[in-house]
This record gives C-alpha cells, sequence and structure tokens, in this order.
C-alpha cells in the first residue's frame, strides 16, 4: 500500500495523527536540490535540543540550514507565533481558583524564556481574571520588583486581587531570599491600599512554586 503523503494523512485522520516530522514538511512544503521536504525536515528537528525550542528560535537560525531560505523561515515562523496568540488567547474568561491556573496561564508564555519576566494578575471580587501585564524584564539572575509599577495596575483596573508571578530560567522554583522580601512588601502595600495580594508564585520548566502556601509543585 502507497504510504500516505502529511496532506493526505491530515485530510484523513486528522492532524493530531502527523508526527512532528510531517507537520514541519508540510510547512516547508518542498524540499531542496540536495534533500527532499522529509530530510529538510529531519534537519530542522536535529537542530533543536528539544521540540520546545522552537519556541524561541529566529528567522536567522532557520535561514543557516542549508536548503532554508527566507520563504520557508517566516513561514514556520508565522506558524509559530500563531499558536503563541492561540495560547495566550485562552486566558479570555479565566478564573483563578488555585496556584496551578497561574502556571497553567503563564507557563507557556514565561516558562521557556531565559530572562526573568515578572506578572501581575489582576481579579475581580470572584476571582475573575480582568487582565495580566508583564510589568518588569530582569536579567537571568535578577529582576528588579518596583512596588509602583505592579498596584498602578490593579488601581487602574480596579482589581480586587492581585497575584505575582515571575519565572526562574534555571527551571529551579525554589524561592531566593529576595523573592520572600519583595512578597512580604507586597503584601504590606497591598493591605495599605485595601488590595490583597493573593500569591507569587514562581514558574518553572516542569514546576513551580506558592510562596504563600510554601508549597512546590512538580507538572
Amino acid at each position: 500500500m502507497k504510504k500516505l503523503l502529511p496532506r493526505e494523512r491530515l485530510l484523513t485522520q486528522g492532524v493530531h495523527a502527523l508526527d512532528n516530522e510531517e507537520l514541519i514538511a508540510l510547512l516547508l512544503h518542498t524540499g531542496s536540490k540536495s534533500r527532499d521536504v522529509f530530510e529538510l525536515s529531519k534537519h530542522v528537528l536535529s537542530t533543536l535540543i528539544s521540540l520546545k525550542d522552537l519556541k524561541t528560535i529566529h528567522v536567522q537560525t532557520l535561514m543557516r540550514i542549508s536548503g532554508i531560505k527566507e520563504a520557508k523561515a517566516t513561514t514556520i515562523i508565522a506558524a509559530i507565533e500563531l499558536g503563541r496568540r492561540l495560547t495566550i488567547s485562552k486566558s479570555n474568561n479565566v478564573i483563578i481558583h488555585q496556584p496551578k491556573d497561574v502556571y497553567d496561564l503563564l507557563h507557556p508564555e514565561i516558562g521557556h524564556l531565559q530572562e526573568e519576566h515578572v506578572y501581575g494578575l489582576y481579579l475581580n471580587t470572584k476571582g475573575k481574571l480582568i487582565d495580566k501585564v508583564m510589568v518588569f524584564k530582569g536579567s537571568l539572575n535578577h529582576s528588579v520588583i518596583h512596588p509602583r509599577e505592579l498596584f498602578k495596575h490593579a488601581i487602574a483596573l480596579g482589581a480586587a486581587t492581585v497575584i505575582f508571578a515571575h519565572n526562574h530560567p534555571t527551571g529551579d522554583v525554589t524561592p531566593s531570599i529576595a523573592d520572600i522580601q519583595a512578597t512580604n512588601d507586597l503584601i504590606q502595600i497591598g493591605e495599605l491600599l485595601k488590595i490583597k495580594v493573593m500569591d507569587h508564585i514562581i514558574i518553572g520548566d516542569q514546576a513551580y512554586y506558592s510562596i504563600q502556601s510554601k508549597k512546590l509543585h512538580t507538572i
């Protein structure tokens, strides 16, 4: 029996039936003079340590692969960005019940980043997410948290509750002394402003830490 091509398999069996190599082959559409599209797809995947590295790959990196020029590289980057935006769009109508809800919301966005990003999640009285705002981007080892920036959004949005979260690029979600001190300071400022600081969540690659509940959770 003739083996079905990726496009035929997608149409007859559904997109979930395709493996990573076939999905990339569909995006590449054609091969090059020296490689067919499947060999080229394998080469793309072989340049990655893991599939998640596609999230941060650059056009220039792809174009350094023999057989991939601007059209193929930009098609792959566009597909990755569309997937990222679809993930972010899921944050609409989110209700935060527990620390894992924060992890599920932010991990696709910041879990893979190589710099610390600090987010404020602003909630109404029923725990529904009003907005999430990236308030700081720090270096690999340090992020300066200024309370004024964090709370000005809460005041502008009329938020009743706020949750702060940031990623640890190393993957180790153990809070530093600075993380704990910053949390205590934010709670005290929140009390003065009548805005409850519900938690401060540290997000790693496959784990998160809730400073308020003082618990490490692995995924």
